[in-house]
């Protein structure tokens, strides 16, 4: 449950050109936050949407999940608290404008209206619950570290089949694509952990 909003910066830069191309391109885009934790990433998505003129937000819905409840409560309270070790204000630095997406109570930051209403989470088990809908982006960050490798197949398999045609996988920037796999991935920016599914 490490998280926080915008986390590795430059990976959000990438993403902004994605969203800008897929709402260019379709009606809806969906996106998938796959463990969302405590919401801060599905919130991001959702933020980063309404902060580009050139993306769509209408076009976009974000979906968060996790395996745990406790974690689903809190990014559905869309609450959340600088502490010594998290400046809830700098992670938000990468919008032009914060105040448009959260309002502040002292060191209490509230998520409004006009992101939540398109993010929506739900509880599901990447391994034992199988694939979702197909979405357009999957982003499945800091995750397969954890993951042993007996239960990496099953959690690939999941994300594969969860992905439209030409759906985009974000990965943490210390994963990568199993060698198995790579053939069915082309980068959109290898160092960011970006792929494009072929």
């Amino acid at each position: 449950n490490v998280t926080e909003f915008f986390r590795n910066p430059e990976m959000w830069d990438v993403l902004r050109g994605v969203l800008r191309e897929k709402t260019k391109e379709k009606r809806r885009v969906r996106v998938w936050s796959a463990p969302s934790a405590d919401g801060r990433e599905a919130y991001s998505i959702a933020m980063l949407a309404c902060d580009d003129r050139e993306i769509d937000e209408s076009r976009v819905n974000v979906l968060g999940s996790d395996i745990s409840e406790e974690a689903l409560d809190n990014a559905r309270a869309g609450e959340y608290h600088t502490t010594r070790t998290t400046d809830i204000a700098a992670e938000l630095e990468p919008l032009s404008d914060p105040d448009r997406y959260v309002e502040q109570d002292g060191d209490t930051f509230r998520v409004r209206s006009a992101v939540r209403r398109l993010v929506d989470f739900e509880t599901h088990d990447l391994i034992r619950d199988g694939a979702r809908d197909p979405f357009d982006v999957v982003l499945c960050r800091n995750l397969l570290i954890y993951i042993d490798v007996d239960h990496k197949g099953a959690l690939f398999d999941t994300l594969e089949a969860s992905l439209a045609d030409d759906g985009v996988l974000v990965l943490g920037m210390t994963e990568s694509v199993p060698p198995d796999r790579s053939d069915r991935y082309e980068p959109i920016d290898k160092r960011r952990r970006v792929f494009r599914r072929v």
